[in-house]
């Protein structure tokens, strides 16, 4: 399995430029024959984005852009940080976009609230792991701060995934 990582300067705010950031990167990574790109926590809009969460029209306009990027290169597997609204909650998303469509979101279990940080404003807890595959290879993802607590590691050991993948925007 080949990962290509995208490390992306996203404009906060100015989805469309972020989108072609990762689009981009799914370029390169494309030419590099990588079987997957992985871009950072909140790459779709930059981070953090603190008010603009707040307007409806902003989120649907990252799922829109999401499904763009999907569609573009739809045999690369592509992992996206981005704001989703569900069951009227809004989450510190990743999803796993590839051939055209969403194969797995993850939603970020530990929300920071210290210092710069204020994620409890905007974003509720996901409290599930998720896991896809890439071949033989099963991987499972988080998001930065759960990077740093024990109880989604061990949730993703005992469903034996080969790779954790942790995006975050720090």
């Amino acid at each position: 399995m080949k990962v290509h990582l995208a490390q992306l300067n996203p404009i906060v705010g100015d989805i469309n430029y972020n989108k072609n950031l990762i689009l981009n990167a799914a370029k390169k990574a494309h030419q590099n024959k990588a079987n997957i790109l992985v871009t950072p926590e909140l790459s779709l809009t930059g981070y953090p984005p603190e008010d603009l969460l707040l307007d409806d029209e902003f989120i649907k306009s990252c799922s829109l852009a999401l499904i763009d990027i999907a569609k573009e290169y739809p045999k690369l597997s592509i992992v996206v940080g981005y704001p989703k609204f569900e069951k009227g909650k809004l989450y510190n998303a990743a999803s796993v976009v590839y051939q055209k469509k969403i194969r797995v979101t993850y939603f970020k279990n530990f929300l920071p609230n210290y210092g710069v940080f204020d994620e409890k404003r905007y974003f509720s807890e996901g409290n599930q792991s998720n896991t896809f595959s890439i071949g033989q290879e099963k991987i499972g993802i988080i998001i930065c701060e759960d990077f740093w607590v024990d109880k989604p590691i061990e949730k993703l050991i005992r469903e034996k995934v080969d790779v954790i993948l942790c995006i975050n925007a720090s």
